[in-house]
């Protein structure tokens, strides 16, 4: 586990595309020297320097009677010649771009002439190549089925060796003639090594022009790599493929072709991943540079690229119309660049553009660029936001004293005060990938907070330093209780801070599963925690959709308070459930909520406290105005509130039926007027009124309201009374503590 300890907190949305420089022989994970990507406007092409090759190469040479002596001769050649452009023969130390080469022969069986670690230099090739293939076979048998069953051995037993994994593979058929069925059919081999992604290039050997043999190989290579020695440049042709087989994509992401429905367009060395995880556009811009050595966040040069996004999007469970994804677009010193690998210049908005109607906007704070979808077409183009935020629209409360409602918690998710714990599971299952994109979930989350104690400072901009790297452990073992075991030692530790003793704590949680029994069992270090009044936020970051880990977070989290990463709107929840716990009333004090039997039920943002001691509604105006900063008598704007309210009496011991309490009523220059906290003007009665019959009486001495139960009734009713004489129990009413209205603690 790995733990984050955050205070203060925000918000921000979106889905992210991000692009790597393609793994090729330009590419890899020890240096990246490609042709500059800013020298033009469009998107890398693959690399073309045969020096820095890094492949696992097979090659199977029909030896036949049919080749003939001269004919296998030139192949030798051929094969020579294919590798003698500097490419890096065999295994170095300190260099990773290197090619392995291993030699089969066959006709009517197969031989291993060579594996994969014989030939270490050019010199070994040249060397063994021309030995072997000296003269033919004394059989007129040629099965290729044996050849490439002999490759795929090999290149099987290759796949062991953890250094080289990674390495593409492929096999080079030089064929005379085209024999085999039933056991000797070669294309079950061959279909087996292409889907176990293995590239086959053949080179029909054709003696006698005969067509119908390249059309027999082209069953068995793979699509555009079947050559015949009667082309031009047969050695430039079969160096090509193996270029194209050299340049690919990592595991999860998808190569940019000039065509996505068909697979075998032309392929650019450029590769996309979409992350669909919201985050705001700076949260979004760090997870890609995480994802992968010099990834950044997606461009689109030209309309083929962003009809190719919108194809990859569409075929994404995960993304639904509108469809929406940030774009590496940003705005700085008067113009609109895109984003680049790390150490690369950005390269400035040229020729085509995507804007939607009425975009860019000129507004110094809309900065970075979303592809969003309008909804009444298919069409999608570009708009500008906030670095931190999804719209341009800043998030407003409505003033609570606007509406003849109870005042609602505050989602001013920049005024957000508590003390947050994340904890990160950081095993093997959570993946790389799994990991960057809580990162990019945490930073989105608390995107424009105030994080840290601060003293009359503005917001300070959250960083998200650690590497994945850094952060992913080399261990499948994931146990929850340690990791929350850990988070409340880190809140015990800041409860002794008196300043911030008032501030709720929150245990945000992200688990790739559940495990543990006895000691390692997490159900007993939640409980404790939850009854020392810290919410549990959890959620399952699944990569299979499994419902069980689900299920076993909702154990550990709180009440309403657990999410999974496949939900249409993590961040929001995340959010939504900080407000929510960040709304909570003062020691003392009951938070009212549309039930009072459902204690998960939705809450206002109001508070009461009932006192019983008696006094007159003009007493208990005045207490209550002293008893909290801002408090007021209680206010029933509706029959939800007032039986809220018998509910709430009812379960104190010092109320007896029938139940009677002054209410925040009174009657003022003609008007039945709600008392409001100090400073605010008082609401005029609307709509619903509760009055027992006979009530109220037209009279000047009763301009007060108080609730009296009917003698002999269950129903409540309020009567107006004179504000010095009647003493009776009362209640208080005031604002929660939340967003909008910061407590200071107790003693203050």
């Amino acid at each position: 586990m790995k733990i984050f300890s955050v205070s203060f907190l925000l918000f921000g949305l979106q889905v992210a595309y991000c692009m790597p420089a393609r793994g090729d022989d330009a590419d890899d994970d020890i240096e990246t020297t490609t042709t500059s990507p800013i020298s033009n406007y469009m998107d890398r092409q693959c690399g073309e320097d045969l020096s820095n090759l890094w492949l696992d190469v097979v090659v199977v040479v029909d030896t036949s009677k049919g080749m003939t002596n001269q004919g296998l001769t030139k192949v030798a050649a051929n094969i020579a010649s294919v590798f003698s452009m500097g490419t890096r023969i065999g295994t170095q130390a300190g260099e990773p771009r290197t090619t392995r080469v291993a030699l089969v022969t066959y006709n009517q069986n197969a031989k291993i002439n060579a594996g994969l670690d014989v030939y270490q230099s050019l010199d070994d090739l040249y060397d063994d190549i021309f030995t072997v293939l000296h003269a033919v076979s004394s059989t007129d048998e040629s099965y290729l089925a044996k050849g490439i069953a002999a490759a795929e051995d090999l290149l099987h037993i290759a796949k062991q060796n953890v250094t080289r994994s990674h390495y593409k593979q492929v096999v080079i058929v030089y064929a005379s003639s085209y024999k085999g069925t039933g056991d000797l059919n070669p294309l079950p081999v061959a279909d087996r090594l292409k889907t176990a992604d293995v590239s086959i290039i053949t080179v029909a050997f054709n003696q006698d022009n005969d067509g119908a043999l390249l059309e027999d190989l082209a069953l068995v290579g793979s699509p555009n790599f079947n050559f015949a020695n009667t082309d031009s440049n047969p050695v430039g042709e079969i160096q090509g493929a193996l270029l194209q087989a050299n340049c690919f994509c990592p595991n999860g992401w998808t190569q940019y072709r000039t065509s996505y429905a068909y697979v075998d367009s032309y392929r650019f060395g450029v590769c996309i991943a979409p992350t669909v995880i919201p985050a705001v556009w700076r949260a979004a811009k760090l997870s890609c540079r995480n994802q992968w050595k010099n990834a950044y966040l997606l461009n689109e040069y030209d309309i083929n690229k962003h009809n190719y996004v919108l194809d990859v999007i569409q075929n994404t469970t995960a993304f639904t119309t509108p469809y929406q994804y940030h774009i590496g677009l940003s705005y700085s010193k008067g113009a609109w660049y895109w984003e680049q690998p790390d150490g690369q210049p950005l390269k400035q908005l040229q020729h085509w553009t995507n804007w939607n109607p009425g975009y860019p906007i000129s507004d110094s704070s809309l900065t970075v660029v979303t592809n969003l979808q309008l909804t009444s077409e298919m069409a999608t183009a570009a708009l500008v936001l906030p670095i931190h935020r999804l719209d341009d629209n800043p998030m407003t409360t409505p003033d609570p004293a606007m509406g003849y409602v109870d005042r609602e918690c505050g989602t001013n998710l920049t005024n957000l005060w508590l003390d947050v714990v994340v904890v990160v599971d950081n095993s093997h299952g959570m993946t790389k990938s799994g990991l960057t994109q809580v990162a990019s979930n945490i930073v989105t989350v608390f995107g424009e907070s105030r994080i840290g104690v601060q003293d009359d400072e503005p917001p300070q901009e959250l960083e998200w330093s650690p590497t994945v790297t850094e952060l992913l452990s080399a261990t499948d073992e994931s146990y929850l209780a340690k990791g929350l075991a850990a988070a409340e030692q880190f809140l015990q530790d800041g409860a002794a801070t008196a300043k911030r003793a008032q501030y709720k704590q929150v245990v945000l949680v992200y688990a790739s599963s559940y495990k543990g029994a006895g000691d390692l069992d997490p159900l007993p270090v939640a409980d404790r925690l939850k009854t020392s009044g810290v919410a549990i936020v959890t959620l399952a970051f699944s990569q299979h959709n499994e419902g069980p880990l689900l299920k076993g977070l909702r154990s550990i989290g709180s009440p309403n308070y657990n999410y999974a990463n496949t939900d249409s709107h993590p961040v929001q929840e995340l959010q939504g459930a900080l407000v929510q716990i960040n709304c909570f009333c003062p020691d003392g004090w009951t938070q009212y909520r549309s039930s009072y039997s459902y204690v998960d039920s939705y809450r206002f943002g109001v508070c009461m406290a009932a006192t019983v001691i008696d006094a007159s509604w003009r007493a208990a105006q005045f207490s209550c105005r002293s008893q909290y900063t801002n408090a007021y008598l209680i206010n029933e704007y509706d029959l939800n509130k007032h039986n809220y309210i018998l509910d709430f009496l009812q379960n104190i011991t010092e109320f007896k039926k029938p139940y009677t309490y002054h209410l925040g009523l009174s009657y003022s220059k003609g008007t039945w007027n709600w008392e409001q906290p100090a400073g605010k003007p008082q609401k005029q009665l609307q709509q619903w009124s509760y009055w027992n019959p006979g009530y109220p009486k037209s009279d000047s001495t009763l301009t007060a309201v108080t609730n009296f139960e009917n003698q002999g009734e269950e129903s409540s009713g309020w009567q107006n009374v004179n504000v010095n004489k009647e003493s009776q129990f009362y209640l208080c009413e005031v604002a929660a503590c939340d967003t909008e209205n910061f407590c200071e603690p107790v003693d203050n």
